[in-house]
């Protein structure tokens, strides 16, 4: 007999981030501290994209500022990770908010070897692949609301 995951969560679009497995990086404050010099390593099934933070002044990058680093690292040619991360606030209802950098391109991979990995709470152990867990429509038993629209709970195989 297949097991039943029951996940909830308070917005929905963490629901379809879930679905989808996007990747995102731990809980930021409003500033992050110490990334100079730190890369992000990211594939996007075709290129190599080396994302080396600068912040040469340490005074800290705020998650704009690192997914606008992200989104602006280049390879020869130039490509760029353009759409690569965005922000989302998952603590509409908490204090403080809690804002992530997401990574939600299907397919692309998060290698473990960076360097700001630790950072920014992404794996050392293990490449991340968006998309690579995601839940399949079949697979969806139920979703659910409460009456106010804030609460959100998901079955899936």
């Amino acid at each position: 007999m297949a097991t039943v995951t029951v996940k909830q969560f308070n917005l929905a679009q963490e629901v379809a981030d879930y679905l989808n497995d996007i990747v995102l990086t731990k809980a930021l404050t409003t500033k992050t501290y110490g990334l100079h010099g730190l890369t992000l390593l990211i594939n996007d099934t075709v290129n190599d994209y080396t994302v080396t933070f600068d912040d040469p002044t340490d005074q800290g990058l705020n998650p704009a500022e690192i997914v606008h680093q992200i989104n602006t690292a280049e390879i020869p040619g130039p490509l760029y990770l353009t759409g690569c991360a965005t922000i989302r606030n998952y603590g509409h209802m908490t204090a403080p908010l809690q804002v992530y950098v997401v990574f939600a391109k299907e397919n692309y991979v998060i290698d473990q070897h960076g360097t700001a990995n630790a950072a920014l709470g992404l794996s050392t152990t293990a490449d991340l692949t968006v998309g690579a867990n995601a839940v399949a429509k079949a697979d969806i038993v139920a979703i659910t609301s409460d009456a106010a629209g804030v609460r959100y709970t998901i079955l899936h195989y």
